[in-house]
């Protein structure tokens, strides 16, 4: 929060197999949705949230923070390498056959797989 303006958000998950397939069984906190009001970019929320995720999965013997994004959005993916994660490679959902459970804005380019040892 910043004053009464809710500046950034993100949320966070312990699971993603939809996503990361047989890496899933890897002791992780997996943030999503990260987003920031556009009146509060270039604050640095993004390390912070990372800092708490490398803090509080220390304290619960996780391996990893990992994320994902869209795999053309080339700004947000030199960003999330220069914060310290690592590209894991892209994860593409067809739209046929696609699990009822894959968000529809997974579906197409593909999503760019990023971790952070912790």
């Amino acid at each position: 929060m910043e004053g009464a303006d809710i500046a950034c958000f993100y949320s966070i998950a312990f699971t993603d197999p939809l996503v990361w397939d047989e890496r899933d069984v890897d002791p992780s906190i997996y943030l999503h949705r990260i987003v920031t009001n556009p009146a509060y970019r270039g604050r640095g929320y993004v390390p912070h949230i990372v800092a708490w995720a490398e803090s509080f999965g220390k304290a619960r013997g996780l391996r990893f923070i990992r994320l994902d994004t869209h795999r053309n959005n080339k700004r947000l993916n030199d960003y999330y390498a220069a914060c310290g994660f690592t590209f894991c490679g892209i994860k593409r959902f067809e739209a046929e056959g696609a699990h009822p459970l894959i968000p529809l804005h997974y579906l197409g380019e593909g999503l760019s797989l990023f971790e952070k040892s912790i």
